[in-house]
């Protein structure tokens, strides 16, 4: 037979007092882990990704995901909103110089 599983987690009191109530009535680990995974689907839920970021890759000063603070927000901060912009558009053409 093999030996347990164990886990280590530093934590306070308080949050190992609240993560006992939750493990302690599971016995099987798949029913914990599924626990956890609903946990975490259900923080992340309303978490978008960045268009900018989807398009053209990883670039300085994009966080690639984000919690929008309107329902239509597509960039992350405007600097990926202008980047983006400035990539799709034509060039102006600048007669004179």
């Amino acid at each position: 037979m093999s030996e347990p599983l164990k886990v280590m987690i530093e934590t306070s009191a308080a949050e190992a007092r609240k993560l006992l109530a939750v493990v302690s009535p599971l016995s099987d680990l798949s029913e914990i882990q599924y626990k956890i995974e609903a946990a975490i689907e259900k923080q992340w839920a309303g978490m978008r990704y960045c268009r900018r970021y989807l398009e053209y890759g990883p670039k300085t000063g994009c966080e690639g995901s984000f919690f929008p603070n309107r329902r239509d927000k597509k960039y992350c901060c405007k600097s990926c909103a202008k980047a983006s912009f400035d990539k799709t558009r034509p060039k102006r053409k600048r007669h004179g110089k």
